[in-house]
């Protein structure tokens, strides 16, 4: 596969437990599980070149939550002072976007076959904007500039306002996406995870905003509890042996104040 373009002006940004061989810009690795909610992708893969670039961003968040000595070791929620990924969420989306094709894959035992991402053949950089206490738009619209001057292609992100959805110039994400749009660089936004029925967020007009679906039917499991009663609920479970199964039935309040 050729070289990764000569356009490309990103880094590999170095920190906690992510290491420059974390990003196979400079080493031949496989998929690495990276941090953060913002990813820009480039066409046109080497194998071995799946992530080329790699970044985070701290003075936001810091401004925001106070600097005690390290505010991010202050800050019990928070992980990984790097683009390493410390909740997973972004290596999930990541991988919807632009995961490899994977074969014999399956959940459970069930649903067996193909999977890989939207984008398979395009390379990867991460831009690590939000920490498990919140997103801040210092760092949203740092990343957003640092993705138009690398020279991405693509900008995928999945975080968003709430709902119901402000005005477009308060909000740092409408604002990043026009300055990526104006650039030529398409921004794909979710639509968002919560809200009354039929409510979206990330609606500017720039961007092109994304949401999952379901289908029309359902998949149905049998629970047999202890006592003999048999239950027909929406869920896929895996073939279990009663012995796993065996375990004490609680009222979960109760539960909560041991």
């Amino acid at each position: 596969m050729p070289a990764v373009p000569s356009r490309w002006k990103g880094r590999c940004q170095t920190g906690e437990s992510f290491a420059q061989s974390s990003c196979n810009k400079y080493q031949h690795q496989l998929f690495v599980e990276f941090g953060g909610f913002l990813c820009a992708c480039l066409h046109l893969l080497a194998p071995h070149r799946k992530v080329i670039g790699a970044r985070y961003y701290l003075n936001g968040y810091e401004a925001e939550e106070g600097s005690h000595g390290d505010s991010l070791k202050a800050d019990k929620t928070v992980k990984f002072k790097s683009p390493r990924d410390s909740s997973g969420h972004g290596s999930h989306t990541a991988s919807i976007a632009a995961g490899r094709y994977v074969s014999d894959m399956n959940y459970n035992g069930l649903g067996a076959g193909g999977a890989r991402g939207g984008a398979p053949m395009s390379r990867i950089a991460v831009y690590k904007t939000c920490w498990d206490s919140g997103c801040y738009d210092a760092d949203l619209l740092a990343a957003f500039d640092d993705a138009i001057r690398d020279g991405v292609d693509i900008i995928s992100v999945s975080l968003g306002p709430s709902s119901p959805q402000g005005d477009y110039f308060d909000d740092a994400i409408s604002i990043g996406s026009f300055h990526a749009t104006s650039h030529g660089i398409v921004v794909v936004s979710s639509a968002g995870n919560v809200g009354s029925r039929g409510s979206a967020t990330n609606l500017a007009p720039w961007m092109l905003t994304v949401a999952a679906s379901s289908t029309d039917r359902e998949f149905a499991s049998y629970i047999l509890l202890g006592n003999g009663n048999k239950f027909l609920v929406n869920q896929l479970l895996p073939t279990i042996s009663p012995k796993r199964l065996n375990t004490q039935e609680i009222f979960g309040m109760n539960r909560a104040k041991a």
